[in-house]
């Protein structure tokens, strides 16, 4: 399993995800990674704090994790606004969203998001981390620029399935395409595709710029080229089993480490 070090940034042994050159070695980084996502999760703890500067690997190439500071536990609110948006998943990037009750005439009510499943935030994040060192040197487009709206909706359009996010544990809903100008019919019947892009910037977008972000139309990418087609298409379909909209449909740590990419 990874290892976990709490805010130490000098051992000698530590290096960037960035750096793991086969799939391979990636699907070792990401088996340790989720082996300690497990076990955090299965005692109640959300990292929600995956970024590149708190997950290195060491020699053998097993995760590490630094910083376990933004830990966040059952109800309480997902959004922040000091977050790092690169890794944050649909269900975090409003602080309110609309919900729509059957007692309240249908009119909608803007509630705030809490954590309610332990790990769903982690999944996601690990997706991410998945997706840019898979697709190098394009990356998964970043969400957190000035237009959210806008950014969140390229995700949604791209990666399809259900968009109705648990909100609380009172059972409220609220549907994330309609939030941001879609059809949640379409996206149901949407067929996943990572919505990649590249970008003079490190997060992939022009942020705080109004140039138009540039899609990736790489056909082919080094690390995802590196071994068997039949690990490549496990690889595939272990970011898809990831990077699902609704947090209440992500698949835990737990089942993830059963999958094939990982085995």
């Amino acid at each position: 399993s990874a290892l976990v070090v709490p805010n130490l940034y000098s051992l000698g042994q530590m290096r960037r995800v960035h750096t793991l050159g086969t799939l391979q070695e990636l699907r070792r980084f990401m088996r340790s990674l989720f082996e300690t996502l497990e076990y955090a999760n299965r005692v109640g703890v959300n990292n929600n704090d995956l970024t590149g500067n708190n997950v290195r690997c060491d020699d053998e190439g097993d995760a590490i994790l630094i910083d376990w500071n933004g830990m966040h536990h059952h109800g309480e609110s997902i959004y922040e606004e000091d977050a790092a948006f690169q890794i944050v998943p649909p269900e975090g990037i409003f602080e309110v969203v609309p919900v729509r009750k059957e007692d309240n005439d249908g009119e909608a009510i803007m509630k705030e998001v809490k954590q309610t499943l332990v790990g769903s935030y982690d999944v996601w994040s690990a997706g991410i981390m998945f997706a840019n060192v898979l697709f190098r040197p394009c990356k998964w487009i970043y969400t957190g620029s000035d237009d959210k709206h806008h950014n969140l909706r390229e995700v949604i359009r791209s990666i399809g399935g259900n968009s109705k996010i648990r909100v609380n544990d009172e059972g409220d809903e609220s549907d994330l395409a309609s939030v941001v100008g879609l059809d949640s019919a379409v996206v149901a019947r949407t067929s996943f595709r990572p919505p990649l892009f590249k970008g003079r910037r490190r997060h992939c977008l022009c942020i705080y710029s109004e140039k138009p972000c540039i899609p990736c139309e790489d056909e082919s990418f080094p690390l995802l080229e590196s071994s068997d087609k039949e690990l490549k298409a496990s690889a595939l379909d272990f970011l898809e089993r990831m990077m699902v909209l609704a947090p209440q449909d992500r698949p835990t740590a737990k089942e993830l480490l059963g999958h094939p990419f990982l085995n």
